[in-house]
């Protein structure tokens, strides 16, 4: 798979996924996902013309306060138009370091690593799932974690429907 596919792929995630406890809106070229526990949204996916990027801008920040949430609003550097990052700073929006995404196959991954210490596993135990919690919480946030178990709980998900893989140091 090229490079173009992949990001097409997962702009295509961006644009339709959501996860239990957040409800998908969408208006316009913005993809929201606004949290039905918390004041705390985001918005997942938006494209914009130049000519209508500071309207779209204004026009997000006040529905999120008319909501009275705090969001955050995604971006990556495929997102159009290029200077979005740029117009969110001046319209007051703080902009954290540079996330990377990374896509590769785990097996392939694996395979590169000589003295190879650690099991990738997918996690299909629920007594397994507090360790898994306790991991998320060092990296995270004990925020997350709360949200995580609160989602978990509410909507009495199943752990064979999630996707949670586990990275064990031997």
């Amino acid at each position: 798979m090229n490079f173009a596919s992949i990001l097409e792929l997962f702009d295509e995630e961006r644009r339709c996924l959501v996860d239990p406890g957040w409800v998908r809106e969408t208006s316009g070229s913005v993809v929201r996902h606004v949290s039905r526990y918390s004041t705390e949204s985001l918005i997942a996916f938006s494209a914009h013309r130049p000519e209508d990027l500071s309207r779209a801008i204004s026009g997000e920040i006040e529905y999120f306060r008319s909501l009275g949430h705090d969001f955050e609003w995604k971006t990556y550097a495929h997102d159009r138009p290029k200077e979005l990052v740029e117009r969110l700073r001046e319209s007051g929006f703080s902009v954290g370091p540079p996330e990377v995404v990374v896509v590769a196959g785990v097996s392939d991954v694996l395979a590169q690593l000589s003295d190879c210490r650690f099991e990738v596993s997918r996690l299909t135990d629920p007594d397994r799932l507090d360790e898994f919690l306790v991991v998320s919480s060092q990296i995270w946030g004990r925020k997350q974690v709360v949200a995580w178990r609160r989602r978990c709980a509410i909507h009495l998900i199943p752990l064979a429907s999630m996707s949670l893989t586990v990275t064990e140091f031997q």
